[in-house]
């Protein structure tokens, strides 16, 4: 058990199953320097980031611009949850997570949920998109909270990690029933409305944003976002007001996974502030929250990447990923792309920044 109160096991990493091609390290610079210098994707105030944009995984298949951290909102809330309830997520209720989750999602505004066509099998995809029928739901959750169909690697890796991560098996699953079952929901509720008036009303129910990536990992690095000002000097916190860079982490020539730490925990701070509403029959210390979520979210970041940024193959030397900061100044604008070396253990992944 750690200082947080939370079950940790020893750090095994297993071989990655996607292989990494090989790329001269200068091309790989110069082509990321290239794809984020030639990204007009406009940077948004930071205060716009809880209420209008929801934090997508760090998982470079993505083509949009967006806040990058492991497994999105759903890891974050995740996250939240272990931070607050220790050990005793495993006594979590289905019924009280979906009430904390719609708490959650009244303070976030939008919440990033993802999957991919792998995943999926033998499933129906436009069935899950949309609401199976009432007698199929609980076949179709167990079916979608089987490590097979999990497509989000950083809940995957939760789910037969979980001694390594801090987490319960248990609740992750109960996590992402509860997930789908809100948006089945939402989903049905539009469908089945009766006048326009009702649909309306529907149609202004928080929205789980749910998407279905394609294709296989080809990421080639870790890329961290780091600002700083007229000086150079790297920027310790973010402000309301600052300029917030949105990294699509995917194109026709490049993908990587891609971390944004000061926004991820300029989002956390907000969240924390407003935990008692999230957990209204709990009694919650913030700053206590904040320091827990960090800690553990230090930990299953690192986890992941090293999971899937690090390549192990019997009778070899490990080859990480290259790490690399991409700078932007106060207005975020891209100024340039720094080398941070490799990643090759558990401890340099949590010594870069991304947590």
């Amino acid at each position: 058990m750690n200082e947080n109160g939370i079950h940790v096991g020893s750090a095994v990493v297993e071989n990655s199953s996607d292989k990494l091609e090989k790329i001269n390290r200068a091309e790989l610079h110069t082509k990321i320097e290239e794809y984020l210098r030639k990204n007009h994707i406009k940077p948004i105030e930071a205060r716009e980031l809880a209420k209008r944009v929801s934090e997508a995984c760090v998982d470079g298949r993505r083509r949009k611009g967006a806040i990058g951290t492991p497994g999105g909102n759903a890891g974050e809330f995740i996250l939240m949850l272990t931070a607050q309830f220790g050990d005793k997520t495993a006594n979590l209720s289905l019924d009280k997570i979906r009430e904390y989750l719609e708490n959650y999602l009244e303070i976030n505004g939008r919440f990033y949920f993802h999957t991919d066509e792998n995943a999926f099998g033998n499933l129906l995809q436009e069935v899950v998109k949309t609401y199976p029928k009432e007698e199929d739901k609980e076949s179709l959750l167990e079916e979608l909270t089987s490590s097979e169909h999990v497509g989000c690697g950083h809940l995957k890796k939760s789910l037969d990690f979980s001694e390594d991560y801090g987490v319960n098996s248990d609740f992750i699953k109960k996590v992402i029933k509860a997930i789908y079952l809100r948006m089945w929901d939402r989903n049905k509720k539009i469908k089945e409305a009766s006048s326009l008036h009702e649909r309306k009303i529907a149609e202004k129910g928080r929205k789980i944003d749910f998407q279905i990536l394609t294709g296989k990992h080809k990421e080639k690095a870790v890329v961290v976002v780091k600002r700083v000002d007229k000086n150079g000097n790297e920027l310790a916190a973010l402000k309301l007001d600052d300029k917030v860079p949105m990294i699509p982490p995917h194109s026709h020539s490049i993908s990587f996974f891609v971390s944004h730490p000061k926004a991820k925990g300029l989002l956390r701070d907000i969240l924390t502030k407003e935990a008692n509403k999230i957990f209204p029959d709990e009694k919650v210390d913030s700053e206590e929250l904040l320091e827990k979520i960090n800690a553990l979210g230090k930990i299953q970041s690192a986890q992941t990447l090293a999971r899937l940024a690090i390549i192990k193959k019997d009778g070899q030397e490990d080859h990480g990923f290259p790490v690399f900061f991409a700078v932007y100044d106060e207005d975020g604008k891209f100024m340039k792309l720094e080398d941070g070396g490799n990643v090759k253990t558990l401890a340099e992944l949590e010594s870069v920044g991304i947590r």
